[in-house]
């Protein structure tokens, strides 16, 4: 199935930008879900959301990092098969930040789930962080 990808550009420094994605107040605040972020590789995390109602954990781990400019985590739930893949990689000009996300590794019957994840990121990646980070 093809990948989720969002781009956004941010008016803000790569560095600010940086920040909102790894430290756990700020994630808090764009993914609104708390969370126990740590960028550091193979640091185990959750994001603890609601749906419906109902509490969701969302299992991830750190894949890849480097500092103010990629980042790279897999992100499970427990309603869905495996592990997928998101990827974050920032890249600083001068109107801020561009800032690109890959979501893949869904399974071809989950296209639903897939559905829903690119929504959340929608509403959370391209439009509350960027609200986080421009406004402070």
């Amino acid at each position: 199935m093809k990948p989720i990808e969002k781009k956004v550009l941010i008016n803000a420094p790569l560095t600010e930008v940086w920040k909102a994605l790894t430290d756990p107040a700020k994630i808090e605040q764009w993914m609104m879900m708390p969370n126990n972020f740590k960028p550091e590789v193979n640091h185990e995390f959750n994001f603890h959301g609601e749906m419906n109602g109902n509490k969701i954990p969302f299992t991830c781990k750190i894949l890849e990092i480097e500092k103010n400019k990629k980042l790279v985590y897999s992100w499970s739930a427990p309603f869905f098969e495996g592990n997928t893949i998101v990827s974050i990689m920032l890249m600083g000009n001068s109107n801020g930040t561009e800032l690109v996300l890959t979501h893949s590794g869904f399974a071809e019957n989950q296209k639903e789930v897939q559905e829903n994840h690119s929504l959340g990121w929608d509403e959370r990646f391209v439009s509350k962080l960027k609200e986080v980070v421009e406004i402070g």
